[in-house]
């Protein structure tokens, strides 16, 4: 579960740096999508970390 919310989060981390990097792809679909992602990764990694069994 946590690699999920990792991939989420640098998945969105990666769209939105190609988002900044090439003009062409600026759009504020991308981008809400891109926030999107972070947010569901962080989400998702601290909701592992905090049902984790010791």
């Amino acid at each position: 579960m946590r690699i999920l919310g990792l991939v989420f989060l640098i998945g969105g981390f990666l769209i939105r740096l190609a988002t900044q990097l090439n003009p062409s792809m600026q759009s504020p679909t991308l981008s809400i999508l891109a926030w999107i992602l972070m947010v569901l990764g962080v989400v998702i990694v601290i909701i592992s970390y905090l049902t984790k069994k010791k």
